[in-house]
């Protein structure tokens, strides 16, 4: 277990974007290549994975900044994004959802990572 917990989003943003992650497709076994991930891909996939879950939450205020930011993705990186009033300007527990949310998530890639590389 990697001491993830006490990492903010910004540490773990980085750390999930160092990491060597093996994927769907992984080919360990095979010898494969290990992909490091783009922070584009990583976020998307963040984005995609809270969505559906903002929306079934009914935070429309989540949703749509979230639907916002996949438009704009490229105009800012995600850091900047989460320190800017684009995010800044959503009600606090809104805001604070969103952190915990983009941490937690962050924070299970990360050591699902560590994890899968013990396998070797």
């Amino acid at each position: 277990m990697t001491d993830a917990a006490g990492l903010s989003v910004d540490d773990l943003w980085r750390q999930a974007l160092t990491t060597t992650w093996h994927g769907a497709g992984c080919t360990c076994h095979g010898g494969g290549t290990p992909v490091k991930l783009s922070a584009a891909e990583l976020e998307s996939d963040l984005i995609e994975y809270l969505l559906p879950r903002y929306e079934k939450a009914g935070a429309r205020e989540l949703v749509s900044a979230l639907n916002t930011r996949q438009t704009t993705m490229a105009s800012a990186p995600f850091l900047s994004w989460l320190k800017s009033d684009a995010v800044g300007a959503l009600p606090a527990p809104a805001r604070e959802a969103l952190l915990a949310d983009m941490r937690h998530s962050l924070q299970s890639f990360v050591e699902q990572n560590a994890s899968a590389h013990h396998h070797h």
